[in-house]
This record gives structure tokens, sequence and C-alpha cells, in this order.
């Protein structure tokens, strides 16, 4: 099995399974901070983000596990297709309201009617 390398490290070693899932768990965190502590648009779509890079993160991690990185990489990457119409939407709403309301509270989010 092959290693995936970055600079010289290996990532995906089963020493560092562990720290894997924790840096994948630490970044899911973070990213559900970002969304449950602000309630600025654009930082609660910064906080999907993270929190969906915590999740692929970890199914790469568990992929490795079994044995089977390819069928986690494939799913990585319908993931990603998903993301991306999910920040296209997001960042359609909030420059959508920022145009109508002059700021990205998302309580304004109601009142936005076409």
């Amino acid at each position: 099995m092959s290693n995936i390398l970055a600079f010289g490290a290996q990532f995906f070693t089963p020493e560092n399974l562990y720290l894997n899932w924790f840096t994948a768990v630490l970044l899911f965190f973070i990213g559900v901070y970002c969304m449950a502590g602000s309630r600025n648009m654009l930082r609660t779509l910064i906080g999907i983000e993270i929190s969906s890079k915590g999740c692929m993160f970890a199914l790469l991690s568990a992929g490795y596990a079994i044995g089977n990185i390819d069928l986690a990489q494939a799913l990585i990457m319908i993931m990603i297709g998903f993301e991306v119409v999910v920040v296209a939407v997001g960042l359609g709403l909030i420059i959508r309201s920022y145009n109508q309301k002059g700021n990205l509270d998302i309580l304004d989010l109601k009142n936005l009617r076409g």
C-alpha cells in the first residue's frame, strides 16, 4: 500500500492513524464552532467548508485503515462536487443579502425575497 507523501513526510502510516483521526475530529469541531459561534453568513459558510474537510480527512483515514483507499478517494471526489454547489449557492445568497441589506447577518436572511 503506497503512502501519500507531502514534503517528505508520510502521513498515512499505522503509527500516525490516531493523529489523523484526531486532526479530522479537530477540523470538524472547529467548523462547528465557526458555524455556531457567529451570525455572519460568510463565517458560517467557511465553517461548513472546514467541517466538510474534516469529514473528508476522516473518510480518507478510514479508507486507509481498512485498505480500500480507492473507494474513499472516489467518495471524496463526489463530496467535492457537492461542496462546489453548496459554495456557489451560499455565495449567491450572501451577495444578494449584502446588496439588499448591507450586512451579512444571518437573521436578515428570512426577509430575503426575490
